[in-house]
């Protein structure tokens, strides 16, 4: 599986509200390619939805520093923060 197919599967799940599974693929993501700024970005979204905000707004914040043109990123973390 691709790093593009990791993300999508991951995503996919969080839609369908399974959260820790897609917090699992997340997690295994970052530890092969730490700064992937998608992973970090919906990693934190996963993390502030079920009451972890401020995990959530730091992850979203480091993918920010990692891909600064992160239109959607940035739209949350305009929400969120």
């Amino acid at each position: 599986m691709t790093l593009g197919q990791a993300i999508e599967l991951a995503n996919a799940l969080h839609r369908r509200g399974r959260m820790s599974e897609a917090v699992q693929i997340y997690q295994q993501i970052l530890s092969v390619s730490p700064e992937s700024a998608d992973a970090l970005h919906h990693l934190g979204l996963c993390r502030f939805e079920p009451g972890q905000p401020d995990e959530g707004i730091a992850l979203v914040r480091r993918a920010l520093v990692i891909a600064p043109e992160f239109a959607y990123a940035h739209n949350n973390a305009d929400r969120i923060a």
